[in-house]
């Protein structure tokens, strides 16, 4: 034990990074919540005082790699573990971090991919003087929404609304 320099322990923030999410999303063809709805991680490290008084949330990375997702026995939850990195090398053999760091839960469903006609619409009073012609999208008249099946199956149609005041 150091008395000038003893081990101390501090609890950082950091956002995890989702890696490899398309392990999810392309190969399971599912849709991914994290379920507390934020991707924070707090941990405890404890090294000398002098090396913990040069670190703070942003010398660490935090990464959930989907490729390792655990899934629940009925396919609708996942968790995958996060590691934890000091960015500033030099400190990275003194540091220890204590105790679990938890995983990243997740909730899933399926993915669902819709193409949808966009339909042109109007707002407002046109100008005077001016007169409205044919208003129609011409470019590409699909568009494909992805996301959770429960919400993408809701959707009745696409609207531009475009305000013609002015």
């Amino acid at each position: 034990y150091n008395i000038e320099d003893p081990i101390k322990t501090k609890t950082f923030t950091t956002t995890v990074t989702i890696e490899n999410a398309s392990a999810v999303t392309k190969d399971m063809n599912k849709w991914y919540e994290v379920v507390d709805g934020t991707n924070q991680v707090n941990f405890s490290v404890s090294a000398k005082r002098s090396v913990l008084e040069k670190l703070d949330d942003t010398d660490f990375t935090a990464t959930a790699d989907f490729n390792n997702i655990v899934l629940s026995s009925n396919g609708k939850k996942g968790s995958v573990h996060v590691d934890v990195t000091c960015n500033k090398a030099v400190y990275s053999s003194s540091l220890n971090y204590n105790g679990k760091i938890k995983d990243l839960e997740l909730s899933l469903e399926g993915l669902m991919k819709q193409p949808f006609k966009v339909i042109a619409n109007t707002s407002g009073i046109v100008a005077d003087g001016y007169a409205l012609g044919d208003v129609k999208v011409t470019n590409s008249q699909l568009i494909t929404v992805s996301g959770p099946e429960s919400i993408v199956s809701k959707i009745e149609k696409i609207v531009a609304t475009i305000n013609v005041s002015g």
